[in-house]
This record gives C-alpha cells, structure tokens and sequence, in this order.
C-alpha cells in the first residue's frame, strides 16, 4: 500500500516530507502513521519504503569457537558477580554486627539509667564516649570500603586506620 504523507507528527523514514509518498510494505497504514497520511496510487512512485516489523532482524550465525569466547565472557562475568555478592553479604554480616552491638550498648546504657539518679552524669558521660567511639568506628570501616582496603570486623581501630593510610599513600 502507498500513501502521501499529510503531517511529519510521526515515525517516517528519515529525510521523509510532507507531500512523500511512502509504501507499506505491510500492505496497510501502521498504527502511528493513521490520519498523518493519505491514500496514494498504486501507480505513484514511492520515495521511502516502510518495511514490514521483524522482517528485517537477522541474527548472525556462531560458529563453534564464537560460541566457546561468548560463554567464557559470561562465565567470568557471572563469577565476578558472584564474588560481589560475597563481599556484600560480608559487609551485611559486618553492620549486622555493628548494629548488634549499638542496640546491645543502647539497652545497656538504658537499663542504667532506668536503675535510678546515682550516677546519671557518669552514665551519660559513658554513652556519650561509646557513641563517638562508635561513630568513629563507623567513619574508619566507611573509609575503607570507600578506598577499597580489606579488614575482618575484629580488627583494632588503630591496625584498621594504619591500613588507611597505607592506602593513601599508595593513592599518591
């Protein structure tokens, strides 16, 4: 089917203008094309071709040894993934273990101070000391990670911060 176009409000082929006479090689107007067109003469000469969807998609074929170099890039690529999700199920287990010991220190600190007025400023005091304690803690792992520096949980702050600057002096 050959129709004129009436209005370039639609997907028509490249370098296409309005008064262009395009064929469908469908045999009838797509969807989009409806009410921008109208009929032309099987006759007129068309200036673009509009092919019919899918008829133009071909895959090409893969020999053997294309076929061998496509599913080792996959298999390297899903083993790598799989060793992300490792090291992100180990930095959850590693929060979890943060976040253990935060609620752990806040229901200790609120069972003391539930235990009465003798010695709220020294409670207070020691929860404002673990909670920088902590905070720092947090900072130390974050830069870490963000530098890429590999640490097991139970490392000291003082190893863990050495290990830090070693990175960043290796950065530099």
């Amino acid at each position: 089917m050959k129709a004129r176009i009436t209005q370039l409000k639609a997907p028509w082929p490249s370098g296409a203008v309005v008064g262009h006479i395009v064929h469908f090689e469908a045999g009838s107007v797509p969807a989009w094309a409806v009410g921008k067109c109208e009929p032309a003469g099987d006759d007129a000469q068309a200036d673009h071709v509009v092919a019919v969807p899918g008829n133009h998609l071909t895959l090409p074929e893969i020999n053997g040894s294309q076929r061998q170099q496509i599913e080792e890039a996959f298999d390297a690529q899903r083993s790598s993934a799989d060793r992300r999700i490792a090291e992100l199920e180990d930095e959850i287990g590693n929060l979890r273990t943060l976040i253990d010991a935060r609620d752990q220190l806040v229901a200790d600190l609120q069972a003391k101070l539930s235990a009465g007025p003798t010695g709220g400023d020294d409670v207070t005091k020691q929860a404002d000391a673990e909670r920088a304690q902590l905070e720092a803690r947090a900072k130390l792992e974050a830069e870490a990670r963000e530098l890429g520096v590999p640490f097991h949980p139970n490392i000291g702050d003082a190893k863990l911060a050495e290990k830090i600057a070693e990175k960043k002096g290796e950065a530099k």
